[in-house]
């Protein structure tokens, strides 16, 4: 869209997460079973076509093979079902399942990142787990302004986001929260990246029988 000018501030990731009751230790092993047990792992999403659900979606698609989708409305009851077997698998924030993985109520299988992540050291990336490329799964946080926003405004906020943003205090919060913090970018930079974005999950969605939202990124 041409009615705002943006900066990206971080991205938010998941780790992917199985039960204790499961038996699944390694995404391997969850790819292994779902094939070997058609149909029998369900998996938390906060319902059909969230972020959550249409990582499920790409990984069902990648391997051909379905698990069952069970939609929560909050974080916290995804991880008490998750953690006592209700339900097999989820994809979480990262910050929201470190007690549980620490108190090993939850077992972490994999982070949503292209690389692994300080929070979680031991945890490879979906990529790193799986062999496969293009497994990235991110949470854009993205700082919007009108675009009638006067130039020398827009200036100003791009600074102060850039100080912000690479103050220790923020940058250790924001990998205590498991968040990347990003170098800023300009709006024509964002367009393309959230363009590029549309296309990749519009294809899963596609494929997943829904309807993509209308284009607002030109």
């Amino acid at each position: 869209s041409r009615d705002w000018s943006s900066d990206v501030c971080s991205s938010d990731l998941f780790i992917l997460v199985a039960s204790p009751k499961s038996g699944i230790k390694t995404a391997q092993d969850m790819i292994r079973v779902a094939r070997e047990q058609k149909g029998a792992l369900n998996y938390a999403t906060f319902g059909v076509g969230t972020q959550q659900s249409l990582a499920f979606e790409l990984i069902k698609q990648r391997y051909g093979f379905d698990m069952q989708e069970v939609p929560y409305r909050a974080t916290q009851q995804i991880l008490a079902d998750v953690g006592s077997g209700d339900v097999q698998l989820a994809f979480v924030e990262t910050a929201a399942s470190q007690s549980m993985i620490r108190e090993g109520k939850l077992v972490p299988l994999a982070v949503s990142s292209k690389n692994r992540l300080e929070l979680y050291p031991d945890v490879p990336s979906l990529e790193e787990a799986l062999g496969q490329k293009d497994f990235e799964i991110v949470a854009w946080h993205i700082l919007l302004a009108p675009a009638q926003t006067p130039p020398d405004v827009m200036a100003r906020l791009r600074k102060e986001t850039a100080d912000i943003t690479a103050a220790p205090r923020f940058t250790d919060l924001a990998r205590l929260l498991g968040l990347i913090v990003t170098k800023p970018q300009s709006p024509d930079e964002i367009r393309k990246m959230l363009s590029a974005e549309r296309e990749r999950w519009g294809l899963v969605m596609e494929k997943a029988g829904l309807k993509r939202s209308e284009e607002h990124t030109s």
